[in-house]
């Protein structure tokens, strides 16, 4: 997309606009002129002439309508349609267990001393995920520019739903608890609890995998648990954090799916709700995690999980003008793969 405030050839600067006006002025003339009519135009919105930011507002708004957050730490904590919540968080169970925290918390301070192979990624995935499902879908901006956009866009607007989710459970940062296991980048303010990156790798994961193959393809997912683990080898999320990310990313990826393409995916309950269960014992200190870690969530099985189908070949009918644009530029570009 062209920057808004970019003027014909190049960026904006004072040089240009003195430029420009220096040749406006020599051409000036005491002829007045006049345009087809004396009063300007309106009409039907032209998404085409929409500028990048204007764009990514109005389609998030249309995008996220009628969803919603509701609950508060430590859960359940639901995400809704209208009144319907099609995926629940909930931390009821381990709120107050030391030893489930303390085992969190020592998986931490384990790894730390691996992290420096994986120094690169942690920093390029601070602004960056998309690039890493290249490695798989041909997600190029010159020949692809609107399914690129489409796929930023769904970014951003799943980020407007992680924060909402994240101020509703408000967990520390693990650092808080351990110093000893020192962050390497710095470290949010908001809730450590479900991470965003898990959320939105892999809702991208599963996004990209339905949309050009029809189904949750397995290398997508993976890199997905990649970019989530990244996030516990920085020293910034609980490894918990992840594992409900995923189960979040999965469930809103089957909800935009349909909001955007119309694919209505068959969502097992296993990936519409997370919750950590621990068992009784005698013995504290063996006790599991009490849920499956978040290379789990990329070896879904994805024949029972989900509905597989051909890649998208329709746009949502029923949803918003400007989804129905940008799904339709998208189609285009994938017709030509």
């Amino acid at each position: 997309m062209v920057p808004e405030l970019s003027y014909a050839g190049q960026a904006s600067s004072g040089a240009v606009f003195s430029a420009l006006d220096t040749v406006a002025q020599a051409l000036a003339n005491d002829s007045k002129t006049t345009g087809a009519t004396d009063v300007p135009k309106g009409g039907a919105p032209d998404f085409d002439q929409l500028h990048s930011r204007h764009f990514s507002v109005l389609f998030e708004k249309a995008l996220l309508k009628d969803l919603r957050v509701e609950g508060d730490f430590p859960g359940p904590v639901q995400v809704l349609e209208k009144d319907t919540p099609f995926v629940t968080l909930d931390l009821s169970a381990i709120e107050q267990n030391e030893t489930f925290w303390k085992s969190e918390r020592d998986h931490l301070r384990d790894i730390i001393w691996q992290r420096s192979e994986r120094l690169e990624e942690i920093n390029l995935q601070l602004n960056d995920i998309l690039s890493f499902f290249g490695l798989i879908a041909p997600l190029n901006p010159s020949s692809m520019p609107w399914t690129v956009h489409l796929l930023q866009l769904i970014l951003n607007a799943t980020f407007s739903l992680i924060a909402e989710v994240k101020f509703n459970f408000w967990l520390g940062r693990p650092a808080y608890l351990c110093p000893e296991i020192r962050p390497v980048i710095q470290m949010p303010g908001h809730s450590s609890f479900p991470s965003g990156h898990a959320t939105q790798s892999f809702m991208m994961a599963r996004f990209v995998g339905y949309m050009l193959f029809g189904k949750d393809q397995i290398d997508l997912r993976r890199i997905a648990a990649r970019i989530a683990n990244n996030r516990s080898f920085a020293g910034v999320h609980y490894p918990v954090d992840s594992t409900a990310g995923a189960v979040l990313g999965d469930a809103l990826a089957a909800k935009l799916l349909d909001r955007v393409f119309g694919l209505n995916l068959k969502v097992m309950k296993s990936t519409q709700s997370f919750s950590v269960h621990l068992p009784e014992t005698d013995h504290p200190s063996e006790l599991p995690r009490g849920y499956a870690p978040v290379e789990d969530s990329a070896e879904l099985n994805v024949s029972q999980d989900v509905t597989a189908m051909d890649p998208v070949n329709q746009i949502n009918k029923e949803a918003d003008p400007i989804i129905r644009f940008i799904a339709a530029k998208t189609l285009s570009e994938l017709n030509h793969l």
